[in-house]
């Protein structure tokens, strides 16, 4: 085989050590006629400059990507080093370094690790440049295998060892056979300082995996990795060829069989990590944001989603840094944490138009994006909109966080429109390939309109060919059997018009305050009544009934409570009659709410349409509940602090507002009394943010035992306290601010430490100190670092007591 020009001639490997030496001289003959051939340009010109010979695995290594992709000739003698025949896997090596073979036939080559091969082909682009278009030649004898080096998790995950042999010791945490294996693979999960690598091992017949459990074991093998669309590597996986590049080092302390018994609630406290994963900082202009959910930034054609807690105000477009720790899953990297940091900068990003495939494979993952398609479906509800868009033949899920912004249009299904938004890769296979996606929008502007649906709908069909039938059936003269079919036709078309108005009511319904034991009694009996004969109930096992406290108290502690018990709001208790229909009600994590039950007595056998209205009323329910749960839920978090479960700034100044304009019609004084937690930095810096936390929850506890019922203590910053309380003089705001200052006095006991805790408080009182929220807040916040100042100058500083 040669290589003239530009031009690779191929020929298989089988063929070419088969051929005698004639046939071989004659066809290297014609081989190098027809690529001098090629080599000649069609103007006569000069001759084509001829790319160089890449002949060591080191100087394909050091080729760029854009260099890679021109399909630069390779020709190398190189040593196997894993060869995997059904996954067309093949890693070799000389003494320059690794690299990868993409194998494109299917046949079984007879090559083993050790063999000495030659292999011509070209580069192409990858992770790090591989060799494709590959043909092999046998050299008939064995090579020089590469010796591993001892390398850490950090350095296999910056894939500067890529397909080099390596070695790494760590322990096992995983063993089995791996399915669909054509030598008696076998998967290692191997736990090493810094993170978990997976090992696959052929030719691992007689294995003992069950004694492999814990053990601490060395594996030498070829690097290789799970890569995703954008070429980044996202999790180190090491390729061994026989068992015999296994060795322990060190037995598992105790067999799997012989582990005592952990009761199933126990088995969460047994859980321990040592994350030491480092802060890191980064810089991009944001795309996508979402307050205390994510923001998505981009620089130089990368994206980088970052999960965040903050809530202020960032624009797109805006060049922020981002600070947090790196975690990524099978899409891509992204930050958790993050610390958002405006720097005043605006850049313009402009979304890449793709297509459905570039979208699918992953290249795009976190990106701003455009695509298009046409409108198959849309639903709204309170907090996002939904939409289905056909492209390219494929359903492409469209989602945008609605909340305070405005709702997207409805358009009639088949509209077509470009959506812009960011590329979010939702699943992928066990190799890292994306396998769907959906497009999250920043605002109901990133959907345009690129043409109107064609008059030719679904609907208009349907209406076309009622009036034929209704002509048909005037012509005929209402034959008998004609009649018939009309006649159940028309039964069903009354009965689903009735289900549907029925529908649509109770979806206005659920939209509106209605009680939720009103709004599910309404909604059984609506259907009752198109299914006569049947006792219809819906059973929630969810506690609605139980107080707000206790509701509250559950949201706080991120519970989901459920509790026995049952709303039966229609139908006769104890009823024994033969159940029809039984749906389970659930909340979008799976979790049971209830059931919707329907019975009848006697052998009952339900129509298409009453089953139909049944499970209309079961989704009914489950949505009613479920927007219930989600509209309470949301309400109270936005009100309220999670920490201490105190009501936070933005509810204490709605209670302040209302208090100051009914303070003169009901005849009191508003008193506001600001409280802040001296040294509770100190608290903080010596014992940590656990502590702090333990310290602001019980005084979140005293300071409420002391407030009187109607008034309003709220936390409105890290260690800060606000009271608002309708009081008759200024001597009695007084006297309240003393004793909320005394329960400062007992010491805090937090777990291993005890706290001498002390508080400085400010009062203002209307109208004396001011007539606005405002003015009585700035007098209350002057009034207590004056007190904090007397305290410091009558007291000095006093540390605070700890005792183990």
């Amino acid at each position: 085989m040669g290589h003239i020009g530009h031009t690779v001639l191929e020929m298989p490997a089988a063929l070419a050590i088969g051929l005698s030496g004639r046939r071989t001289a004659v066809l290297q003959i014609l081989a190098l006629a027809v690529a001098m051939a090629w080599s000649i340009p069609q103007s006569g010109g000069a001759q084509m400059t001829q790319p160089p010979m890449l002949t060591t695995t080191g100087a394909i290594q050091t080729v760029s990507h854009a260099e890679a992709a021109k399909a630069l000739p390779v020709d190398v003698v190189v040593t196997v080093e894993y060869y995997e025949a059904k996954r067309l896997r093949l890693f070799v090596s000389d003494s320059t370094g690794g690299v990868y073979v993409s194998l494109a036939s299917k046949d079984v080559l007879l090559m083993e690790r050790g063999d000495l091969i030659e292999i011509q082909g070209v580069t192409d682009a990858s992770f790090r440049t591989r060799i494709v278009g590959a043909q092999i030649r046998m050299l008939g004898r064995k090579g020089t295998l590469a010796q591993p080096r001892e390398e850490g998790f950090r350095e296999l995950m910056s894939g500067r060892e890529d397909c080099r042999s390596v070695l790494i010791r760590g322990t096992i945490r995983s063993a089995s056979p791996k399915p669909g294996s054509a030598k008696d693979m076998v998967q290692l999960m191997v736990q090493m300082p810094g993170g978990t690598v997976r090992v696959y091992v052929e030719n691992a017949r007689g294995m003992d995996l069950e004694s492999l459990i814990d053990a601490e074991v060395e594996v030498g093998g070829v690097a290789g990795g799970i890569f995703n669309g954008r070429f980044q590597l996202m999790q180190t996986v090491l390729y061994a060829s026989d068992w015999r590049q296994l060795k322990v080092v060190r037995a598992a302390r105790v067999k799997s069989r012989d582990l005592p018994y952990t009761a199933i609630g126990d088995v969460l406290p047994t859980r321990f990590m040592d994350d030491r994963t480092e802060r890191v900082r980064v810089q991009g202009v944001v795309t996508f944001y979402e307050p205390a959910h994510m923001v998505v930034i981009q620089r130089n054609g990368e994206s980088l989603l970052a999960e965040t807690h903050e809530v202020k105000p960032v624009a797109l477009g805006e060049v922020v840094d981002l600070t947090g720790f790196a975690d990524g899953n099978d899409a891509g990297p992204k930050l958790n944490e993050a610390q958002i940091l405006p720097t005043g900068r605006f850049e313009q990003i402009k979304p890449q138009p793709v297509k459905y495939g570039e979208a699918i494979g992953g290249n795009f993952s976190d990106g701003l994006v455009t695509i298009e398609g046409q409108v198959l479906s849309q639903l709204h509800n309170e907090i996002s909109d939904m939409m289905v868009v056909v492209v390219e033949g494929h359903p492409v899920n469209v989602l945008l966080w609605t909340g305070d912004r405005p709702q997207l249009p409805t358009l009639p299904m088949g509209t077509k429109v470009q959506v812009t938004g960011i590329c979010r890769v939702t699943k992928t296979d066990s190799w890292g390939t994306s396998v769907s996606f959906l497009l999250e929008m920043r605002e109901p502007g990133d959907v345009t309109v690129a043409a109107n649906a064609s008059w030719w709908t679904v609907t208009h069909l349907l209406l076309l060919l009622l009036g034929l039938l209704m002509v048909s059936v005037l012509i005929t003269g209402w034959a008998l059997v004609l009649r018939r079919r009309v006649s159940a036709q028309s039964r069903r078309i009354h009965s689903s018009m009735a289900l549907e108005q029925q529908r649509s009511r109770l979806l206005e319904k659920i939209n509106s305050s209605t009680p939720l034991p009103e709004l599910l009694e309404d909604i059984c009996g609506s259907i009752g009544g198109l299914v006569p004969g049947l006792d219809v109930r819906c059973e929630v096992l969810e506690a609605y009934r139980f107080d707000s406290k206790q509701r509250k108290a559950a949201w706080q502690n991120g519970e989901e409570r459920i509790m026995p018990g049952a709303v039966n709001p229609r139908g006769v208790n104890g009823s024994r009659n033969k159940e029809v229909l039984k749906v389970e009600l659930t909340e979008a994590s799976g979790a049971t709410l209830g059931n919707f039950r329907a019975r009848c007595q006697g052998d009952k056998v339900l129509t298409e349409e009453e089953q139909r209205a049944l499970l209309v009323g079961a989704s009914l329910s489950n949505l009613a509940l479920n927007q219930r749960r989600l509209y309470e839920r949301l309400n109270f978090h936005s009100t309220h602090d999670p920490l201490t479960g105190l009501p936070n700034r933005r509810y204490s100044d709605m209670r302040l507002e209302e208090a100051l304009r009914t303070s003169g019609r009901r005849g009191h004084l508003v008193a506001v009394v600001y409280i802040d937690v001296n040294h509770f930095k100190q608290v903080n810096d010596e014992f940590g943010h656990k502590t702090g936390d333990l310290y602001l929850q019980q005084i979140a506890v005293r300071l409420g035992s002391q407030v009187r019922t109607g008034d309003l203590l709220a936390r409105i910053g890290g260690d800060e306290f606000i009271l608002t309380a309708e009081v008759k003089s200024m001597e009695d705001a007084e006297i309240y601010r003393q004793r909320l200052q005394r329960c400062f006095e007992p010491v805090f006991q937090l777990e291993e430490v005890v706290v001498h805790g002390s508080a400085s408080a400010g009062l203002a009182i209307s109208p004396e100190h001011g007539t606005t929220p405002e003015e009585l807040q700035r007098h209350a916040d002057m009034d207590m670092y004056a007190a904090k100042e007397a305290r410091r100058l009558e007291l000095g500083f006093r540390s605070v007591g700890v005792a183990s």
